[in-house]
């Protein structure tokens, strides 16, 4: 209604009054809080509430959505009663859900706020992401205490990623008072329960022999169950273990495999290592156009070494005919 409404008023003036019905709509708040309403109305071409919103995006959607915004949050509200009594919905995870969303389009506070919702509600990853909010600051002041006590709370739900983050709390001294033991006994919890990042603190436990009895073995088993779980410094170190044969038997295929992943995932001290690899056919067909697309990504103590390895490809490739990658 208020947007046909609207459409009578002055081209000048339209998108003003626009912005200011939009704005008090969409602030309606509790206690610093923003209201359910608000939160349910169908304004998802803001997401909602951004301050600098040009006032461009309001008179786009006045002009593609003339449908009422009273019958638009109707029809909303009732697909969110659907969901809430839906067999397959659950209204926390739903929040949790949508606080994932707002986070990843940079809505941080309205994350936050969804984040803490879910995890007053007891849901155990939405504990733990409060927790990194506060770590971080994300929509809220950085506050390590409080970042420690919802870690702990997911932690105590099995959470692995939380439990890691007690770890490095404690290492730290972030919330906590620096407390090397501890950090060792929540890195080796989570680890054990499938945290990637837990694992590669783990395992340079046992490669420095640190709070536990040096071991290359044990190191090289967590590094590589750190690499194939995602951790992308793992994916290189792991490298180095296949290609010097610590803790495992020399693999230079294996060393090759985990070099390139770690340089396709932007570790910059893999890329001269696959580059190498590629130069001199090492765990690799020689294969000198790859082998220089990495020597220029690379970064060499002497910049002259990598003109040098460049132009000595480029040499390689115009005797056998083929162009010089750019």
């Amino acid at each position: 209604v208020a947007l046909r409404a609207l459409c009578r008023i002055k081209k000048t003036y339209r998108s003003i009054v626009l912005y200011f019905v939009v704005f008090l709509t969409i602030n309606l708040s509790i206690n610093g809080q923003p209201h359910n309403l608000a939160l349910q109305c169908d304004f998802s071409f803001i997401k909602p509430f951004d301050m600098n919103i040009p006032l461009y995006y309001l008179r786009e959607y006045a002009r593609r959505n003339p449908q009422p915004i009273r019958q638009r949050q109707v029809t909303h509200n009732n697909n969110a009663s659907h969901n809430n009594y839906s067999s397959h919905s659950n209204p926390t995870i739903d929040k949790y859900r949508k606080a994932n969303s707002y986070l990843n389009d940079g809505y941080n506070y309205y994350a936050y706020s969804l984040y803490l919702e879910a995890a007053n509600e007891g849901h155990s990853y939405a504990q733990h992401m409060v927790g990194v909010c506060f770590y971080n600051g994300i929509g809220v002041s950085k506050d390590y205490n409080e970042a420690m006590k919802w870690f702990q709370k997911a932690a105590n739900q099995g959470v692995s990623s939380a439990q890691y983050m007690i770890g490095r709390c404690y290492w730290y001294g972030e919330g906590v008072q620096v407390d090397y033991n501890n950090a060792f006994l929540w890195f080796k919890k989570s680890a054990e329960n499938g945290d990637k990042d837990g694992m590669a603190w783990y395992a340079n436990c046992f490669k420095s022999g640190f709070f536990v009895e040096q071991n290359d073995e044990k190191a090289a088993y967590w590094y590589e169950k750190a690499a194939d779980n995602g951790n992308f410094d793992a994916q290189y170190t792991i490298g180095t273990y296949y290609e010097n044969g610590i803790g495992v038997i020399k693999d230079k295929k294996k060393a090759a495999y985990w070099y390139e992943r770690a340089a396709a995932n932007k570790v910059e001290k893999a890329y001269l290592k696959i580059a190498d690899c590629y130069y001199y056919g090492t765990g690799v067909k020689r294969n000198y156009e790859k082998a220089c697309t990495w020597y220029k990504k690379a970064s060499f103590d002497n910049p002259l070494d990598q003109l040098l390895r460049i132009g000595d490809c480029a040499k390689k490739l115009q005797k056998k005919g083929k162009v010089f990658p750019e």
